[in-house]
């Protein structure tokens, strides 16, 4: 009689986060780009005074709600990876700069085209939102779109972690 081995099914490394993952480091992430962004002179100023803890709501949807959004506010009939939606300036005041919606499926196709986690681009999309949530536009022109993504890089420094191999933000790697 012959045994036969079964054979170890390899767990992938490299498996796609489920959506209450992604949340929950985007939770994560968001608190530290938060804390970090007014130690950055330029970004401090755009925050301005606030007399509260900064917050920023943080939504992971699906592509069809995506797209929804994305024709209805700006015109562009698919899913984007992140759209911004800044407070008005009462509630700024009180430190809550606005809300971010993320899609889910896009971040994590552009993880896989930029060869790094869905995690570290989590991180570019909430750091790419909560730049434009101060009131940065790259699609205002060529300055703002170099000043932008310097603020992107400089934010990304203060909060990657050990490993990371992020060196340029959204924008940056749009060029």
């Amino acid at each position: 009689m012959k045994l036969v081995k079964a054979q170890n099914k390899k767990k992938n490394p490299k498996k796609s986060p489920t959506s209450s993952e992604l949340s929950a480091s985007g939770r994560r992430i968001l608190r530290k780009v938060l804390t970090e962004l007014p130690q950055i002179p330029r970004m401090k100023r755009a925050v301005g005074r606030v007399t509260g803890e900064l917050q920023v709501e943080l939504s992971l949807i699906g592509p069809k709600a995506m797209t929804d959004l994305n024709n209805e506010y700006r015109g562009k009939n698919y899913a984007t990876d992140v759209l911004s939606f800044p407070s008005p300036e009462v509630f700024r005041k009180m430190g809550h700069l606005g809300e971010l919606i993320i899609c889910a499926s896009v971040l994590k196709s552009q993880a896989r085209e930029q060869g790094h986690s869905a995690q570290d681009e989590l991180l570019v999309l909430i750091v790419h939102g909560v730049i434009h949530l101060i009131g940065f536009d790259h699609e205002l022109g060529a300055k703002q779109a170099r000043e932008m993504a310097k603020l992107e890089i400089a934010l990304l420094e203060k909060v990657r972690k050990n490993g990371s191999k992020l060196r340029t933000g959204l924008i940056g790697r749009a060029k």
